[in-house]
């Protein structure tokens, strides 16, 4: 069969069968977009749920990677930090369509576009990275649920391989294809969302790394996004056998671009970003000149200074925490340590993710949640108590505010129901 571009038209209606093995019925809508893995369309179930189908941008072609993540996501049990898969479409042309749960942008980049940047000038001080960070609570909450992902498929002996900001999206109680940017990042600001990592169309088992640096023939090597990867990939350990150079591909792969993921989100610095000539994303070459001094010793992909540069602006630290990492300088101290082991260059120095995750959760002061905040789809199984975020003065409610309107003075002063959305919350109803 030709190779053409796939293309579904908006009212078309895709049979699918769920995880459970039950049919369900999607009806297409607009598409989102195109990217490495594939093109998305907007869906929505027969039952009226918003959900996303993903889809090869060409038919007639093999698409590897898509027929990988979706025999992953139907072995791997469901987590609360994974991407849900809600079917599969088996087309009669002889290519896959992966019907997934709707979920929502990531928060840095949210947080980031030119019209929020917008609205925020002159509000934030920034450590000096290209981002606006997110607010230090929200950012470590964020770490700590891709921890979480990443442990669950670590337990089961797969690496993801492409960890970064853009493959770590938000669950929401939302239920429509899109949100406006007020409910976005209220629910942001009152922890009413979950982290959830997506795109498994990279991922490999921890047999086929471990084939991949043996240079084993006929074994797909992972697909990494250059900046993100550890400098062990670069071709430099020497092969007595073959002769040549060659690369190490290990799960550690992961725990490097999540300390990388985590710096991004927590200062708003790209990885190598304060260097004084950082190279360029995408020119390859560069990464790969600056990936072997890295690998040599000349330096580390993030910096101390940054951290000691954070804006604690919009949070504080819990006054019921006391002990260990009461201070903001006990706090800073730990999330270096841990962030510069995670990057060290032996791989086996970066510890596993179960070993991250459990330190993160020291740092935060993680608790078992209570059974209230457990339930519906973002509810958790934990909480933290160690840092609390002031939603009146949170960058997050600034973002969600938009325009400022005209407003009657004399209801302020009332503290009625225009105090109180000014604040992003609801008044109580007194009648």
């Amino acid at each position: 069969m030709d190779a053409r571009p796939l293309t579904l038209n908006p009212g078309e209606v895709i049979s699918s069968v769920s995880h459970e093995g039950e049919s369900i019925y999607f009806e297409v809508g607009p598409e989102l977009g195109v990217g490495g893995g594939g093109i998305v369309y907007e869906c929505t179930s027969d039952d009226g749920e918003a959900a996303v189908i993903k889809g090869p941008k060409t038919v007639g072609v093999k698409q590897p990677d898509l027929e990988r993540e979706a025999r992953l996501l139907l072995s791997i049990p469901q987590h609360p930090n994974l991407i849900r898969l809600q079917g599969l479409h088996r087309d009669p042309r002889g290519h896959t369509l992966i019907i997934l749960e709707r979920v929502y942008g990531n928060p840095l980049r949210a947080l980031n576009r030119d019209a929020i940047r917008e609205r925020l000038q002159g509000r934030i001080t920034t450590p000096g990275g290209r981002f606006i960070p997110l607010p230090l609570s929200t950012a470590l909450e964020l770490a700590y649920e891709l921890a979480r992902g990443l442990e669950h498929l670590h337990k089961g002996k797969i690496a993801h391989c492409d960890v970064k900001p853009e493959n770590l999206l938000l669950r929401l109680k939302c239920v429509e294809s899109a949100i406006s940017d007020k409910d976005y990042f209220n629910a942001l600001a009152k922890g009413e969302w979950r982290g959830v990592l997506i795109d498994l169309g990279g991922a490999r088992t921890f047999k086929e790394l471990s084939h991949a640096s043996a240079g084993v023939k006929g074994v797909d090597l992972p697909s990494l996004t250059p900046i993100y990867a550890p400098p062990e990939v670069l071709p430099g350990a020497y092969d007595p056998k073959t002769g040549r150079e060659r690369s190490r591909f290990s799960p550690w792969i992961d725990t490097y671009a999540f300390a990388l993921t985590v710096y991004q989100l927590v200062t708003g610095l790209v990885p190598y970003e304060h260097l004084e000539s950082p190279p360029d994303e995408r020119d390859i070459q560069q990464v790969a000149d600056t990936k072997r001094e890295e690998r040599d010793g000349a330096f580390l992909p993030i910096a101390r200074a940054p951290l000691d540069r954070l804006d604690w602006g919009d949070g504080t630290i819990h006054p019921t925490m006391r002990g260990k990492y009461s201070t903001r300088e006990e706090v800073v101290e730990r999330l270096w340590e841990l962030l510069a082991r995670c990057v060290h260059w032996d791989p086996v120095r970066r510890g596993t993710m179960k070993q991250m995750r459990g330190d993160l959760a020291e740092l935060i002061g993680v608790a078992p949640a209570p059974e209230e905040k457990r339930r519906g789809p973002v509810g958790r199984e934990w909480i933290q108590r160690r840092l609390t975020l002031d939603a009146f003065s949170s960058r997050l409610i600034d973002a969600g505010r938009g325009p400022v309107e005209k407003v009657d003075l004399k209801q302020i002063r009332r503290g009625g129901s225009d105090f109180w959305e000014m604040q992003g919350f609801r008044p109580t109803n007194r009648d």
